[in-house]
C-alpha cells in the first residue's frame, strides 16, 4: 500500500509551516505534488520557511529541481531560496 502525501493548507492563520501526518511540511508537499496554486498561496504567507528540509534532508528547491518543475524552481529562487544549502551527507540542489 502506497502512502500518499497529503496537504493541509492552513494559510492566513499562522500555520503555514505545519506538517502533514507523514511529517512533510506543506511547502514540500505542494512542490512534490506539482501544485503551483498551493505553492503560490504558501509562498505569500509571512514566516514561510522556504529552506526547511524534509526528513531526508531535501529542501523545497531540491524537490522542485528533482521534479523538473521549472515554475516552482523560479518561484523559490525569486524568494531567495538557498541554492547551495545541503544537510550533512546530502546533495545540494546544484548537483
Amino acid at each position: 500500500m502506497k502512502k500518499k502525501l497529503g496537504i493541509i493548507v492552513l494559510v492566513g492563520i499562522g500555520l503555514v509551516n505545519c506538517m502533514d501526518v507523514l511529517g512533510n511540511r506543506n511547502l514540500i508537499v505542494a512542490v512534490v505534488q506539482g501544485n503551483i496554486t498551493k505553492l503560490d498561496a504558501l509562498l505569500k504567507e509571512p514566516g514561510v520557511q522556504i529552506d526547511e528540509p524534509d526528513q531526508v534532508g531535501q529542501t523545497p528547491l531540491m524537490w522542485a529541481v528533482a521534479k523538473k518543475d521549472l515554475d516552482a524552481v523560479k518561484k523559490l529562487i525569486e524568494l531567495k531560496s538557498s541554492r547551495i544549502f545541503a544537510p550533512l551527507g546530502a546533495s545540494s540542489s546544484l548537483h
